[in-house]
């Protein structure tokens, strides 16, 4: 209960903090306030295909990240059997991880139609950070039981299924809420650069187009609410689920 007063207490303080930087500055074209960022939702909610472009950028970011997690999973695994195979993987997770997202856009803009750039920068970016989940449970598991399964002649294809995939999915379920959260924003990104149809990210960069902030800010507060719903969802599906 105390903990709720905290969040609500910050949530009041950032809304105060807000409202009297717009009195300060006093344009809304820098910092609209409040009420004429909830006027612009209202305006954004009641477009015709407001509801088909959330839609949209949903399908892209879950499909990248599914993507992603199969990929991660699997790579993870072969690694852990092979260590050539590691070695590859290894190098491809640091690629990933050390090419700046927006040359990775702007190469993808060359090779793709803008409808699979942004899926794929989603799935590029959460890759190595499920990689490096998958092979890390495999790796770090108790020797002990290592040695017993080697004692007992225990085949491997058994022990993939029986020990190491329940510990996979245990320590995945930990990082799939903030892994997603960052795969949503990094399809968004990508968006806003390749400008699909339907897309949050292409309506961002319209409303930008028009120097529209107070849009820009409607933009912002849908894509927080989509995440901290979305948050919510995964949790509770992931508390819900046993493994």
């Amino acid at each position: 209960m105390k903990n709720k007063k905290l969040k609500i207490s910050v949530f009041i303080i950032f809304l105060a903090i807000w409202q009297i930087s717009s009195m300060i500055v006093n344009s809304e074209v820098i910092i609209p306030s409040i009420n004429a960022t909830i006027k612009q939702i209202v305006v954004v909610i009641s477009e015709d295909d407001f509801y088909l472009t959330i839609l949209n950028s949903l399908l892209r970011s879950i499909t990248g990240f599914l993507t992603a997690v199969m990929l991660g999973v699997f790579s993870g695994v072969l690694s852990f059997c092979n260590k050539f195979l590691k070695e590859i993987f290894i190098f491809i997770t640091k690629i990933c991880a050390s090419i700046p997202t927006v040359a990775i856009i702007l190469l993808m803009l060359i090779w793709l139609r803008p409808n699979f750039v942004s899926m794929l920068i989603g799935c590029i970016m959460v890759f190595p950070m499920i990689y490096q989940s998958v092979f890390c449970s495999m790796y770090d598991y108790d020797k002990k039981i290592i040695k017993m399964l080697d004692v007992y002649n225990i085949d491997f294809k058994k022990r993939i299924k029986k020990i190491y995939m329940p510990k996979i999915f245990i320590d995945l379920k930990k990082i799939i809420p903030t892994s997603f959260s960052i795969n949503f924003k990094m399809v968004i990104a990508g968006e806003v650069i390749s400008q699909p149809k339907y897309a949050i990210g292409s309506k961002l960069y319209l409303e930008k187009i028009y120097i529209n902030t107070a849009g820009v800010f409607s933009w912002i507060v849908i894509i927080l609410f989509l995440s901290f719903l979305i948050d919510k969802i995964l949790n509770y599906i992931l508390s819900v689920k046993k493994y």
